[in-house]
C-alpha cells in the first residue's frame, strides 16, 4: 500500500532552501590511495575565564572515576561536565585569600584533595570543603606535590626537601616523612608518585628515584638519573624522564631501556613540566619553552600551538588530550577523524550527493548511478535494487522510525535500518515521483520532498 500524499505549496521557500545544500554536496571527492584523513590533525578549542574558568592560569588537571575533568588554577578549583565549568570557592578560612591550587589528586569517587597557596591540604567532599587531618604535620614548610596510591594513601612533596606520607589505615591516622636521611637531598619543580601494576609506589624527585616498601623508601641504585620524573606506561612499568634522557623501566624485572638521549633529548633547554601516555600509546610531554611534544614511532614531535609554556595534560573519557597553559586557559584537542570516502576508499562512485546518519549510527550515502551505500565501522556495503538496475539515487534520509528513505531519478524507495546487509533490499515505495531533489523527515515521523517540475509534498510515513 502507497502512502498517502499530501500537497503542500506553503513550505516553498523552507525546501527551496534545502536545495543549495543538496546541490553543495555533488561537489566530487579528492583522489586517494585510501580513506584519509584530511585537514589539521586536531580540532582545538580554548576555555578561558569568559567560559566559567576561574583564572585563565591552570596548574593542574586530574580526571575522577565519574569521567568530569577537575582543574586547578591561580584563582580557585573548577569541574567540567563536558559543556560547563563549575567554580569551588574555597571558604576564606582555608584560603586567606591565597586561591592558587598548586596540586590536585583524586581520593574515592566522591572526594577531591588540593594543595593550596596558604599551604593548606583540603579535602573537597560531596561539594563540601574541610581541612585534611595532615594539616597538622604541614605547620612551616611548603607542599607543592600531591598523589593518592593504590591504598588510599596521601603523598606530599615538599620545598624542604622531603616527601611525606598520609595513611589512615587502622583508622588513625599517622605521617612518615623521608628527607636526607632516605636519599631525598634535593628537588627540583617536581615529585612524582606512580602506583605501578605490582601495587609498589614509585617516588621520584630531584636526583631521587626509588620505592616505597614496608615503611621505608628505597633508592635504585643501579641509576642516578637528574631531575627525575615519572609517569605510568600504558604497557607496563613506568616512563623515566631525567635532564639526560628518556627510558622505560621495567618495575618487575629492573631493567632500564633508554629511549631517547643527547640531541634527540632537548629537557635540560626545554625544562619537562608534566607527561602523560595517552590510551594510544603516544607519550605527551608538556614543557616550560617548547610547548607540547610527542613520543611518536621513536621521535619526538612538536605539536603546532602557539603557546611555549604548558603545566599539565590530561585525557578525558573520549581519549581527547586537554592541555593547562600557564596564563591563557585550557586547550581541547580533539582528534580531527574527517575521512575520504570515494572510490578509492570503496564507493562505487566518486559522487555522493546527499548522506545521512540513521539511529544506529551507520551512514548512507546517495551515490547517484552507485546507487544507495552504508558505512559502518569502516565497512561498505552496497544495497541491493529490486531489479537488474541500479536506480540513480540522488539523496537518502533516516526517519525516527527505522526506516532509510531513497530519492531518486526514477521514484521514491525505502530500505529498513535494522537488517542483515545480504538481505537488505531497495523497496519502490512511489514510482510517480520521480527526479526527487530534496527529502527531509521531521520529528513527528513526516517525510518531506520535493521532485521534478518543482513539486513539493509531505508523505505521512506513519501509516
Amino acid at each position: 500500500m502507497k502512502p498517502p500524499i499530501t500537497r503542500l505549496i506553503p513550505l516553498f521557500l523552507i525546501l527551496l532552501a534545502a536545495v543549495p545544500l543538496a546541490r553543495a554536496a555533488q561537489t566530487p571527492a579528492t583522489n586517494s590511495q585510501q580513506a584519509q584523513s584530511t585537514g589539521p590533525e586536531f580540532i582545538i578549542h580554548n576555555w578561558f575565564v569568559e567560559d566559567g574558568l576561574p583564572h585563565n592560569g591552570i596548574n593542574n588537571i586530574v580526571r575522577d572515576s565519574r569521567g568530569f575533568l577537575w582543574i586547578g588554577t591561580l584563582g580557585g578549583l573548577a569541574r567540567f561536565d563536558g559543556r560547563n565549568f563549575i567554580e569551588y570557592p574555597i571558604p576564606e578560612d582555608f584560603a586567606h585569600s591565597r586561591y592558587n591550587i598548586r596540586a590536585l589528586a583524586i581520593e574515592d569517587e566522591n572526594t577531591i584533595l588540593l594543595l593550596n597557596a596558604a599551604n593548606k591540604l583540603l579535602r573537597l567532599r560531596n561539594g563540601k570543603y574541610e581541612l585534611h587531618p595532615a594539616n597538622e604535620h604541614l605547620a612551616n614548610i611548603t607542599p607543592r606535590d600531591l598523589a593518592v596510591d593504590h591504598t588510599g594513601a596521601v603523598w606530599i612533596g615538599t620545598d624542604s626537601p622531603s616527601i611525606m606520607r598520609w595513611s589512615e589505615a587502622g583508622g588513625a591516622g599517622a605521617m612518615e616523612i623521608f628527607d636526607t636521611e632516605a636519599g631525598v637531598t634535593r628537588r627540583n619543580s617536581t615529585f612524582c608518585f606512580v602506583s605501578d601494576e605490582n601495587n609498589r609506589t614509585w617516588v621520584a624527585g630531584g636526583d631521587f628515584f626509588g620505592w616505597y616498601e614496608d615503611g621505608e623508601l628505597h633508592r635504585y641504585e643501579k641509576q642516578s638519573p637528574r631531575s627525575v620524573m615519572i609517569t605510568k606506561a600504558r604497557a607496563g612499568g613506568l616512563w623515566v624522564a631525567s635532564r639526560d634522557n628518556l627510558a622505560r623501566f621495567d618495575t618487575t624485572r629492573g631493567t632500564w631501556n633508554v629511549v631517547l638521549s643527547g640531541k634527540d633529548w632537548p629537557m635540560a633547554r626545554a625544562g619537562l613540566q608534566h607527561f602523560y601516555e595517552g590510551k594510544d600509546g603516544v607519550l605527551w610531554l608538556a614543557t616550560r619553552r617548547d610547548g607540547v611534544l610527542r613520543l611518536i614511532d621513536g621521535h619526538l614531535k612538536p605539536l603546532a600551538l602557539r603557546y611555549d609554556r604548558v603545566h599539565a595534560i590530561n585525557e578525558d573519557i573520549n581519549n581527547d588530550i586537554w592541555l593547562g597553559i600557564y596564563a591563557a586557559g585550557l586547550v581541547h584537542l580533539k582528534p580531527n577523524r574527517h575521512v575520504i570516502l570515494n572510490s578509492d576508499a570503496g564507493l562505487p562512485m566518486d559522487v555522493s550527493t546527499s548522506v545521512s546518519i540513521d539511529e544506529t549510527g551507520a551512514l548512507w550515502c546517495a551515490n547517484q548511478a552507485g546507487g544507495l551505500v552504508r558505512v559502518e565501522n569502516g565497512e561498505i556495503t552496497v544495497i541491493k535494487a529490486p531489479t537488474r538496475n541500479m536506480p540513480f539515487v540522488i539523496n537518502v534520509c533516516a526517519d525516527q522510525r527505522g526506516t532509510i528513505w531513497v530519492g531518486t531519478a526514477s521514484g521514491l524507495y525505502s530500505t529498513p535500518v535494522k537488517a542483515d546487509d545480504g538481505q537488505r533490499v531497495l523497496r519502490h515505495v512511489n514510482p510517480a515521483l520521480r527526479g526527487i531533489q530534496t527529502l527531509f523527515c521531521d520529528s513527528k515521523g513526516n517525510l518531506w520532498l520535493s521532485w521534478a517540475s518543482s513539486k513539493f509534498a509531505v508523505i505521512k510515513t506513519a501509516w
